[in-house]
């Protein structure tokens, strides 16, 4: 906000600037006009020299967030590689584990079976 604020107050102020010198038109220009016409244009070097001043300094400044922003980010895109390589490692874990789950399941069913199967021999004996 300040920045549009900065990048108007110029051409606001030569507006007005520019309606004081127009609106009393003589056919001769006076010397007390052309020493305020000079007056004027010192103000207006000076006002120029100050807000060059100022949106140099607030441009380093947006400079500075911008490098600090660029190193968070990289910092979160590398935290994501990050989590992102363990959640693989994790999905891999998760795959073994659900193999070697099913596997001690079968090899449970069989055992139940196989434990079923002596309960009938020896009810039917």
């Amino acid at each position: 906000m300040n920045i549009l604020i900065i990048s108007l107050l110029p051409s606001i102020l030569l507006l007005i600037v520019a309606f004081f010198l127009h609106r009393k038109k003589k056919p001769f220009a006076s010397r007390s006009e052309g020493l305020k016409i000079e007056q004027l244009n010192t103000i207006w070097r000076d006002l120029s020299k100050d807000l060059d001043a100022i949106l140099k300094t607030d441009i380093n400044s947006l400079r500075n967030e911008n490098l600090i922003m660029k190193s968070q980010f990289l910092k979160v895109i590398r935290e994501t590689q990050s989590m992102k390589n363990q959640m693989i490692s994790l999905e891999k874990q998760l795959c073994k584990t659900s193999y070697d789950t099913n596997k001690i399941l079968k090899e449970l069913r069989r055992i139940a079976i196989y434990i079923q199967d002596n309960q009938r021999q020896n009810n039917s004996q």
